[in-house]
């Protein structure tokens, strides 16, 4: 993208796949290309699924918090891809905390602590995860604010699209609460995310 524009048109790339565009997993039958730029993921472990479950090219060796990402397939741990909270805006994007509290940045809603949403403007990359109350902007530190957070919490469900849950019942829009291995989860797992699963 170039400037003055901010959104670009999506195309397939020349070459490699950058990091960030869509791959193909060695247990898919797609016809999604297997090259990314960081290695030819037939062979490397450089396509990996994102907080939505979908496969993206990715490091083979994943960034930790506070280092650059295409997405947040390229993260450690399901750390989500942010937009930098730091004025610089360099790299323009980073691993941030395992969710981004009320007012912090965000790209989309798994981004986001349960009992938040992204919300930007129209044709935006960047967000804010609301409701955000008056206590002002926390990037999404550890040390943010509750209070943001507490008001206009949803009572029914708490956790939308790739935001962590433990039960389905979690899972709003009629999400299913699954761990890693897109299997449901159970207390055993470290880890589960609402996710839409699809029919094979």
């Amino acid at each position: 993208i170039q400037a003055p524009y901010a959104v670009g048109v999506c195309r397939n790339p020349m070459g490699c796949k950058p990091d960030g565009d869509i791959c193909k997993l060695a247990t898919m039958s797609c016809n999604a290309s297997c090259n990314c730029c960081s290695g030819n993921c037939e062979t490397q472990d450089t396509c990996k699924v994102d907080s939505v479950g979908v496969p993206r090219c990715a490091p083979e060796k994943c960034a930790m918090k506070g280092e650059a990402c295409a997405s947040s397939a390229s993260c450690c741990d399901g750390l989500p891809c942010i937009p930098n909270p730091d004025a610089s805006g360099k790299p323009p994007f980073i691993c941030g905390n395992p969710c981004s509290k009320a007012c912090g940045t965000c790209t989309i809603d798994a981004d986001c602590c349960p009992g938040t949403t992204c919300h930007h403007e129209l044709g935006s990359t960047q967000g804010t995860c609301g409701p955000c109350g008056d206590a002002g902007v926390d990037g999404g530190d550890d040390a943010g604010s509750d209070a943001g957070m507490d008001a206009g919490m949803p009572d029914a469900c708490a956790s939308y699209l790739g935001q962590g849950c433990t039960t389905s019942a979690d899972c709003c829009n009629a999400l299913f609460c699954v761990n890693s291995s897109m299997a449901e989860c159970t207390a055993a797992d470290a880890k589960c995310t609402c996710q839409q699963l699809i029919p094979k």
